[in-house]
């Protein structure tokens, strides 16, 4: 294993760790020592497997900060309309192309 993977793969994990203490941090409330197990989970499940996927917007005010959380809206599911029609049409060409090239072939042979 050459140094520049091993370096790579270090900076990934190094990198990863410091957004899931940026999230634990978001999420822990000014005078908590730890945060909630259901939040330290959710850090992972953003940073680890997530999408990353929650905006977060702080504005210092005279009396404190102001700040909002906007969640983001459940994806949708994978297979759309237009993607199942496009899948179709490419499973129907490819099956074509491939009648069309066999009996090109045996016409040649």
């Amino acid at each position: 294993m050459s140094t520049a993977s091993v370096t790579g793969i270090l900076d990934q994990v190094r990198t990863r760790m410091a957004q899931m203490l940026g999230e634990l941090r978001a999420v822990t409330p000014a005078g908590a020592a730890l945060s909630a197990p259901a939040d330290a989970s959710r850090a992972v499940s953003i940073v680890i497997h997530g999408k990353n996927n929650r905006v977060n917007f702080a504005q210092a005010t005279d009396g404190g900060v102001a700040s909002t959380g906007e969640d983001s809206e459940p994806e949708g599911r994978f297979w759309t309309t237009g993607r199942r029609i496009g899948a179709a049409a490419v499973g129907v060409a490819t099956i074509a192309a491939t009648v069309i090239g066999w009996l090109q072939l045996q016409a040649a042979g």
